[in-house]
């Protein structure tokens, strides 16, 4: 169980997570074409060496890039991953980017409008702080 896995101890590889998690905005406006691999790859050294605070982001875009491909059953297991890693480290600041994948793009594809209500607007209310 990945939930399990001891946490990415490395700096390096930290570090990388936390570079594609910069890309990872980046290339979605600009460079779209490079999206799959920066979600792969996040979800990569997750498996790899363990997961870290970074791990929610790159499994978030994961789900959304199987959402595109249609697998919404596959999207949406990596999506409850991405939203048990961002639980675990609770990361304020990243609270409006993770969740706007989760429940701003992927959602809507898979669960009532009215069940996204308070989880958009906890994002909005933290991203206005």
């Amino acid at each position: 169980d990945i939930m399990n896995q001891p946490p990415m101890c490395d700096p390096d590889k930290i570090a990388a997570m936390s570079i594609l998690n910069l890309l990872t905005f980046y290339v979605w406006i600009a460079k779209m074409e490079h999206f799959a691999f920066i979600s792969c790859r996040m979800v990569q050294l997750t498996i790899k060496h363990g997961p870290c605070a970074v791990s929610a982001v790159g499994f978030e875009c994961y789900s959304i890039l199987l959402s595109t491909l249609n697998k919404l059953e596959e999207a949406t297991r990596f999506s409850t991953l991405g939203l048990k890693f961002f639980d675990s480290y609770s990361i304020r600041e990243w609270l409006p980017r993770v969740y706007v994948m989760a429940y701003g793009i992927l959602s809507f594809a898979i669960r009532p409008i009215q069940d996204l209500e308070e989880p958009t607007n906890q994002a909005i209310q933290v991203g206005l702080e």
